[in-house]
């Protein structure tokens, strides 16, 4: 194995030889030396970056920066600058390449390629991040030199290869950054890949590169584990890509694009993991995960983009998110696939979205566990959902919590905490779709549930174990809840009321159901009262199998204020086994009619 030092600042491809007393100025020059096994060490920076003096203002999820002064001639489009933590070496505070700069009295507007995560503060200065530029145009095409270590198509490997950056040659340790370009060979106007691999059998390693203003800094395709870690690539356009990779892993790394994905992960494997990644792009993916029918987990991630944060693009597959954040200008996160998983560990959330979670239109079989979204316009939505399970949702200060549109069915909200909602938390747009809701909180009771859509036969949302909402079953008009303060033998009672004056026939309602069994008949009855003297209207009873009315009664028009007794016998046996309900088509002009101590028996016909 031999180690070959380049210092692309003072190095010499005509009096180098490759050692660190005698670099090499350029990677083209040291790639045509190496073989197997070789490894490239690149020296430190040493020329200083330049600090500005001026209060800069930094806003979270913003691509805008403001100076009150100007800075025109300081800084120009293509300069890069941080705030003055900002490091390479994949630091998470990092440097952000200006795509304008313009000053109208008394303040310069610089905006930024990538919008900035971070904390929303004003900086008493700023880093202008100084580049170092390799230049490359003697590169002849289709050959191994610089920025093309591996090759696709034949022209050649260099198996088991290590590169990294931070050198200091004079004690031959890893003390510092370093920050580098490419100019395109002359036979391009592309800057091109920095590292691309295929079909290679061997592992390569990169560690502590600080690239800018590539295609794609980082590709490998059928790698064999393959790891980069403690890199920083602020690409023009292109992504970090694994495709089909063996258990290789990026960590500790931070990828901007400004043209494209930020990341891309197409495998096939069970328990591949990422950690401490930045992934930020400006018009598309931060992430794109395709790994069918299999597990990702990402630890300690950041995952920034204009567009979507992080996009699920194949079906089956399941992310665990640990101590994870999500942002995107339109989605943190797109779950449009059917039968995908998502679920939130240790911090874990989604910020600054107009949507946090996107389930997308007509799918099914999700499930999201301990979500947390906050600061979203809509913390999770779709729309024609036909099966969706959220255990423990977690939101504070969005629009609206959840909202479903169109319409679908099995939407369940298992365990949620609302909190400062703008608009509604639960919004359900989906007509003919009941929600169901199983223990839950919120602080604002009012803006609880929102139910535009038309009611059609079904119920909107059931509700169980809500705080401050009772159990029950809800129409947009009317509900069935269970009612702790009036009850003939023990609490709780079935109580009925409405918001407005149901005038006119109004479908039925399911109160009770038993099983019945072919060939037998039974008689279901319930104690009944009105809440009020002055109550009018009608009661209509029926008793249905499996949905098929089977007997009618005539309509009840008097109902005491005092428990009575209601009965209601098949009139034959059952034709066939299964569901026996007692259903109640009722209309009224004034609340609360109560239903309690329901009873059922088999009779003789």
């Amino acid at each position: 194995m031999a180690i070959y030092y380049v210092d692309l600042e003072g190095g010499n491809d005509t009096t180098g030889d490759g050692s660190n007393t005698a670099p090499y100025k350029t990677h083209s020059k040291a790639s045509a030396q190496m073989s197997d096994n070789d490894e490239l060490r690149l020296a430190k920076n040493t020329t200083a970056d330049t600090i500005i003096n001026n209060v800069f203002s930094w806003s979270m999820a913003s691509d805008i920066v403001t100076v009150e002064a100007d800075l025109t001639a300081t800084l120009a489009e293509g300069d890069h600058i941080g705030k003055p933590t900002a490091a390479g070496n994949g630091a998470f505070e990092t440097f952000y390449r200006i795509e304008s700069v313009s000053y109208s009295t008394p303040t310069t507007t610089i905006k930024l390629y990538n919008r900035y995560y971070g904390t929303t503060e004003a900086t008493a200065s700023a880093t202008k991040k100084f580049i170092q530029i390799d230049d490359i145009n003697d590169c002849a095409k289709d050959t191994i030199c610089s920025w093309y270590y591996m090759a696709d198509g034949g022209y050649g490997y260099i198996g088991n290869l290590t590169v990294s950056g931070g050198w200091n040659l004079t004690t031959e340790t890893q003390d510092g950054e370093t920050w580098f370009t490419g100019t395109p060979p002359a036979w391009t106007t592309d800057a091109w890949y920095a590292y691309k691999h295929g079909d290679e059998t061997d592992p390569n390693n990169y560690s502590k590169l600080n690239i800018v203003g590539l295609s794609e800094p980082f590709g490998a395709h059928n790698e064999q584990s393959t790891l980069v870690d403690d890199c920083t690539f602020l690409v023009y356009k292109g992504f970090l890509s694994f495709s089909q990779t063996n258990g290789g892993n990026v960590n500790n790394c931070v990828i901007f694009s400004s043209g494209g994905r930020a990341m891309m992960e197409q495998t096939a494997l069970e328990g591949k993991s990422f950690s401490n990644i930045y992934a930020n792009s400006s018009n598309n993916e931060a992430f794109y995960i395709s790994n069918p029918g299999n597990t990702t987990t990402f630890n300690d991630c950041v995952f920034v983009s204009a567009f979507i944060g992080m996009l699920m693009q194949i079906s089956a597959q399941k992310i665990i998110l640990n101590n994870t954040i999500c942002s995107g200008g339109l989605e943190a996160i797109s779950c449009e696939i059917n039968g995908n998983q998502i679920e939130f560990k240790g911090t874990s959330e989604v910020t600054h979205s107009i949507k946090g979670i996107d389930v997308g239109s007509g799918k099914y079989g999700i499930k999201i566990s301990n979500p947390v979204t906050n600061n979203c316009t809509y913390g999770i939505v779709g729309s024609q959902i036909f099966g969706i399970l959220i255990d423990n949702h977690t939101a504070d200060s969005c629009d609206y919590a959840f909202r479903s549109d169109v319409y679908g069915r099995e939407i369940n909200l298992h365990g949620f905490n609302y909190t400062n909602t703008k608009q509604w938390s639960i919004c359900n747009y989906a007509s003919n779709c009941p929600m169901n809701l199983a223990g839950g909180t919120t602080d604002n009771m009012t803006n609880l549930i929102y139910n535009p859509a038309p009611d059609y036969q079904l119920p909107k949302f059931r509700a169980q174990n809500i705080s401050g909402l009772r159990d029950g079953v809800f129409w947009n008009s009317k509900r069935w809840q269970k009612y702790d303060a009036v009850f003939r033998t023990k609490a709780p009672s079935y109580w009925f009321s409405t918001d407005v004056d149901l005038s006119g026939s109004y479908y039925p309602d399911k109160v009770f159901n038993t099983y019945a069994e072919n060939g037998k008949a039974y008689k279901i009855s319930v104690y009944v009262k009105v809440g009020d003297l002055s109550w009018k209207g009608t009661v209509l009873p029926e008793l249905r199998l499996n949905g098929i009315i089977v007997d009618s009664y005539p309509e009840k028009t008097v109902i005491s204020s005092d428990w009575e007794l209601w009965e209601f016998p098949m009139s034959a046996v059952s034709p066939n086994d299964g569901e026996l309900s007692l259903n109640l088509t009722i209309n009224q002009n004034v609340n609360d009619l109560f239903l309690d101590d329901f009873g059922v028996e088999e009779i003789t016909i």
